[in-house]
C-alpha cells in the first residue's frame, strides 16, 4: 500500500505530462521519432511546426 501511495504522489507532480527517454546510435532515427510524435511527420516542414497546436513547451 505504501508503494502505491508513493508512486501515485510521484505521478501527481507531473499532471498529464509524459517523459520518454530515447537513446541509440548516431543517425538511428531518434529525432525522427520525436518529430513524428510531436507533429505527425518524421521530417516536418517549418509550416507544420509553426501550425502545431498546442505549442510545445519545454522545461529544465
Amino acid at each position: 500500500m505504501n508503494r502505491y501511495q508513493r508512486n501515485t504522489e510521484f505521478r501527481e507532480n507531473f499532471g498529464d505530462s509524459l517523459l520518454v527517454y530515447v537513446y541509440g546510435k548516431v543517425k538511428a532515427g531518434k529525432s525522427s521519432i520525436g518529430n513524428y510524435v510531436a507533429y505527425g511527420h518524421g521530417d516536418p516542414h517549418r509550416s507544420i511546426i509553426d501550425a502545431a497546436e498546442p505549442t510545445p513547451e519545454f522545461f529544465f
